[in-house]
């Protein structure tokens, strides 16, 4: 899972300026990839201000919306330290355990 920049210098509301990527205007988009089969799985257009968390911090946003289709099925998740935070690390461990108590009942 990580951020990229798409290129882009055209007029749009939610375009970005980042000095330390290669491109420095873009459309900045979240994205979740298979790394073994090289495509990518899902993805969120990141809309700074109006992206709707639904009260959460942004990063659990991301991560439990990119990771809703594949949660439950022990698979291994490689984040970018961008969307590392303790709570989140707690609430997906706690998840797990409650996946893994249903499944043993």
């Amino acid at each position: 899972m990580d951020e990229q920049l798409s290129a882009f210098r055209g007029r749009y509301r939610f375009r970005m300026y980042i000095t330390n990527k290669p491109t420095e205007y873009g459309i900045n988009i979240v994205m979740m990839f298979n790394v073994g089969r090289n495509y990518k799985v899902n993805k969120i257009q990141y809309l700074d201000s109006l992206t709707k968390t639904k009260g959460i911090s942004l990063v659990s946003y991301f991560v439990e919306e990119l990771t809703k289709r594949i949660q439950g099925t022990n698979r291994n998740i490689r984040i970018d330290d961008w969307f590392t935070s303790l709570p989140l690390s707690e609430k997906l461990l706690m998840q797990a355990n409650e996946l893994n108590n249903c499944r043993n009942s």
